[in-house]
């Protein structure tokens, strides 16, 4: 949200938007790893006498995602929704103020506003957020299944 589409900072805790994304990103990608990494070393299949295969693994490492998704959108939602509804309102006002600065007109910004409210509203975050985990979890289970298979 700025006029040129430059890394604005956020005001609230002096970190770019592509660091806090960044940051974002590589957590939710660190505990996708480490759960489906976890789950898939401690499972065995008893059809198959302990071992799996690469279908097996990654059937569960799925599971595991899509756990990880549902809870993580519910939690967008009931966040942006209820805990701290005033969070995008104060991001479009600095949005704003940064705008303003660079001398963009009244139309561009108004304009700029209700294309971020119409992206950002809390039902949109989460359905973003799911899948954009349900999407790094499938790649991840994929890599995985494939390292830590049991093969007979």
């Amino acid at each position: 949200f700025s006029a040129q589409g430059e890394d604005s900072e956020i005001n609230f805790t002096g970190i770019s938007e592509k660091s806090a994304a960044l940051f974002s990103l590589a957590g939710t990608a660190l505990f996708l790893i480490i759960s489906v990494f976890l789950y898939l070393k401690k499972i065995a299949s008893p059809e198959l006498n302990g071992f799996y295969t690469f279908g097996y693994g990654f059937k569960n490492g799925m599971m595991v995602v899509a756990a990880s998704a549902v809870t993580m959108a519910v939690f967008t939602f009931i966040f942006f929704q209820f805990i701290n509804p005033g969070f995008m309102e104060s991001m479009i006002a600095e949005g704003i103020k940064q705008m303003k600065n660079k001398g963009a007109g009244e139309t561009e910004i108004q304009t700029a506003a209700e294309n971020f409210r119409d992206m950002h509203s809390p039902f949109f975050e989460s359905v973003k957020t799911m899948i954009r985990i349900l999407l790094m979890g499938a790649f991840f289970s994929i890599i995985i299944s494939l390292v830590v298979k049991k093969v007979k």
